[in-house]
């Protein structure tokens, strides 16, 4: 198999069978910084879940650099990990 029909395969197989992700549909990089970290941190099917709301409630780097401890902390562990980088 040449590499070419190898890249087709595996592209092929993606397109079959991936999954929708709201971080997939987006090319802003702080929506995927924050998706890539909740990922490190927690179940897909939970950052699902999550990830829109975070974003939501936090939609900048600036946003989130401002955001309260206590208020993250309702929110999980996830948010938690997340400011916590970023303050």
């Amino acid at each position: 198999m040449t590499t070419s029909q190898f890249q087709k395969h595996i592209f092929d197989w993606y397109k079959k069978h991936r999954r929708d992700f709201p971080w997939r549909r987006t090319r802003d990089p702080y929506k995927i910084l924050v998706s890539e970290i909740m990922l490190q941190q927690t179940q897909t099917s939970r950052v699902k879940e999550k990830y829109p709301l975070f974003v939501a409630t936090f939609p900048t780097f600036k946003a989130l650099a401002h955001a309260p401890s206590k208020r993250s902390l309702k929110h999980g562990k996830e948010w938690d990990t997340i400011v916590a980088r970023f303050t």
